[in-house]
């Protein structure tokens, strides 16, 4: 004998657990989607797993504020100073300085490479001034501008 009023409960009960199967179902598609899926995706630059905005190389020995790859790469999320590369190195600052040039990192010529804005001087250093000039005045000689010696820096 079957009861009419124990069926229909039963069969709410059986509707209301396929809904929440189905509701179930979408949540857990939803968010295998977001880990697996979607996370895997980048817009930008993708190194060993992880989304960077920039990627720019910078030689061996360049600095990096992100993370740096084995090819010299650097992947980061903010953005990357330019770099001059000399010798398999990388420097932040390329200067002409003239074959007489002052240069206190690496001198190609006459071009200064250095990772330090004021290394360079296209003129005459002295005691970390740049002068445009440089003349013999003697020992007694007059200068206009800071006297070493015999010499006479000046602009």
């Amino acid at each position: 004998m079957s009861h009419p009023g124990s069926a229909r409960r039963l069969g709410r009960a059986s509707i209301g657990l396929s809904i929440a199967g189905i509701v179930i179902t979408v949540l857990v598609i939803v968010i295998v989607y977001a880990i697996f899926i979607r996370a895997s995706y980048c817009s930008d630059y993708e190194y060993s797993g992880t989304c960077y905005t920039y990627k720019k190389y910078v030689g061996s020995s360049g600095s990096c504020s992100g993370v740096k790859s084995s090819a010299n790469y650097c992947y980061s999320n903010y953005p990357i100073p330019s770099c001059y590369e000399y010798l398999g190195k990388c420097y932040t600052y390329k200067k002409y300085v003239g074959s007489s040039g002052y240069c206190s990192g690496v001198k190609s010529g006459s071009y200064c490479y250095t990772n330090y804005s004021a290394s360079f001087c296209a003129y005459y250093k002295y005691l970390g001034t740049c002068y445009k000039y440089i003349s013999y005045v003697g020992y007694s000689g007059y200068c206009s501008g800071v006297k070493s010696g015999s010499y006479c820096y000046y602009n």
